[in-house]
């Protein structure tokens, strides 16, 4: 159930920073929104690279980062407590 809502968030954080990003620029945000809920990390990759054409070789390795802090680590941070626990 945990899991369930953090993924849901995560999802929902992916079209906010979509939908703002674009409004911000003047674009139309479109299905950027509904695929960044869907297909997260990948979406916002591809609008980084799009939008950012060269400063995109700088900002990937940050979005990246930020992925994997919030989904990789936790994982990791779950399955050491697990072990602690039992």
């Amino acid at each position: 159930m945990v899991s369930w809502v953090g993924f849901t968030l995560i999802a929902f954080g992916n079209a906010t920073r979509i939908s703002l990003d674009r409004k911000r620029r003047g674009r139309p945000v479109g299905a950027w929104r509904f695929a960044a809920i869907f297909l997260g990390p990948v979406v916002i990759c591809l609008c980084v690279i799009l939008e950012y054409r060269e400063r995109s070789i700088f900002l990937l390795p940050i979005v990246v980062a930020v992925y994997g802090a919030t989904i990789i680590l936790r994982g990791i941070a779950v399955v050491l407590l697990q072990r602690a626990w039992l």
